[in-house]
Order: C-alpha cells, then structure tokens, then sequence
C-alpha cells in the first residue's frame, strides 16, 4: 500500500473504529503525489519506528501498549508513529499511520496513537527533532509522580540536559497536554509528565531512545541515592561541559544513527 494512499472514515469503520479520533483525520481531497525519494524516506522512518519501539518493550521502558515512538522526514511533510492499541510485537513498518504535521491521516493500516497531538507538538517547536520517544518507565515516571524533577546525579543525563522537568499535568490525548509538554521541554531532550510518563526527543530514534534510557539509568540512580542519603548532584556548569564533549563522542567513521552510551 503506497504512501498518500485514500481511505474513507468508512474503511476504518470497518476496522471497529467509530470515528477517527482528533488530530488523525483523513485529508479531504485528492492525495499527495509522491516520488521514489518519499517513499525511501517513509520505509527508512517506518523500520526506525519500529525496532525503537520493539526495544522500548525489551529493554523495560514500556509494557504492552503502553507508550510510542514517531519520526518526521527531514522536509517535515509528512510523520510516522505507532498505532494506538497494537502489540508493539506485531508491528509492521508498512502499515504504521501516516500524518502530516497537522495531523491529517495520509495513509496507513491502523489509527495513530491517542498522543499524536503531543508528538506533533513538539515537532512543530523543535525543528532540530525528528524523533519523539513516549515512555512510562517505571523509575522516571516515580518522579513525574512526585513531581520532582531528576536532578544531575550521573553525568550520562546530559544526553536529556542538565536535569529533567516535570511539565504540568494534562489529560493525556490532548492539545493541552502537548502545550505543557513544549512549554517545560524548552531545548532539552527529555521531558517528565506529571503523573503520566516520559517524553525523549532526538535527531533520530536511536538518538531519542538513548535519551530516555539515560533518563531511565539516572532516575534510578537517583532513587535508589535517596534511599540510602543525600545525593551529589553534578553542576550545571559540569554538565555543560559534558554536554559538548558528547558532542564529538564515538567513532567518526560509523553511522550517525548510533547514539553511544558512554
């Protein structure tokens, strides 16, 4: 199925949907036409948002549905994310949603996930973002909780920033939550919500994904240092620095799609 391809709301119907819920609704009119590069670019995005979603589940950071994963090409047409309500397990690159950055529905098997407002936020604020990692790590999200924010106690959290902040709680699914979300994310590449989870940002899926693994290291770090005392917390001077040696960290002649973990 090529990408733009048209459904009615008739075809997800069918599918035992009743509507296409908001921020997925099908373009009206005729489809986009598409060329070999677009469709290279989708099939790149879509294996991307697969494997990152599948090692999500591997590694702890979700369970069942729990979470998603999107990317955005880099002429910011058009978005690939996970659908809500699909073993992460019985993902198929070829039929993830397609959206523009508006939400409209372009083309895909299944509806996109219930956070695509919030994924579309953040790529309408960061243009350096191409990929959005959703998490409900247990660790990290124990902060969103008690909203606290995860303060710099390894300096491996300079791959989210200095810390990590917790944004204002918001429904989930919504425009507010996207708001609030973009608005405490600022220039960092990670983000705690407020009794809900994690949100991890990078210029590509390997790259977000390392972001919320690193999140996920520190805030067990952190928790576990609260349970014993009171932790050292690196300065943001440190971190910094931290941050800019990062920058050139790992083998120059490998992929750009690695993120190393130091």
């Amino acid at each position: 199925m090529g990408i733009w391809t048209r459904f009615s709301q008739e075809h997800y119907r069918a599918r035992g949907a009743d509507t296409v819920p908001t921020g997925g609704q099908r373009r009206a009119g005729e489809g986009v036409g598409v060329g070999f590069q677009d469709l290279r670019a989708q099939q790149g995005l879509g294996r991307a948002v697969v494997e990152t979603a599948q090692a999500l589940e591997l590694t702890g950071l979700v369970e069942g549905t729990a979470g998603n994963v999107s990317c955005v090409d880099e002429t910011r047409r058009f978005a690939l994310i996970t659908p809500t309500g699909v073993p992460y397990s019985e993902l198929d690159a070829a039929q993830l949603p397609i959206v523009d950055l508006d939400g409209n529905l372009l083309d895909g098997e299944y509806l996109p996930s219930s956070e695509l407002q919030m994924h579309l936020a953040v790529y309408r604020a960061r243009p350096d973002v191409r990929s959005v990692v959703h998490t409900h790590s247990r660790f990290a999200t124990t902060f969103a909780v008690l909203n606290r924010p995860i303060e710099a106690v390894h300096y491996v959290l300079a791959f989210a920033g200095p810390s990590v902040e917790v944004a204002p709680y918001k429904t989930y699914g919504t425009k507010e939550l996207g708001e609030s979300c973009v608005s405490t994310l600022g220039q960092r590449n990670a983000v705690l919500l407020q009794n809900h989870g994690v949100i991890a940002v990078g210029s590509t899926a390997a790259r977000a994904l390392n972001v919320a693994e690193s999140v996920e290291y520190t805030a067990e770090l952190l928790w576990r240092a609260l349970c014993i005392g009171t932790p050292t917390v690196l300065s943001a001077e440190e971190m910094a620095r931290v941050a800019e040696k990062f920058v050139s960290y790992g083998q120059p002649h490998k992929s750009t799609e690695a993120a190393p973990s130091p």
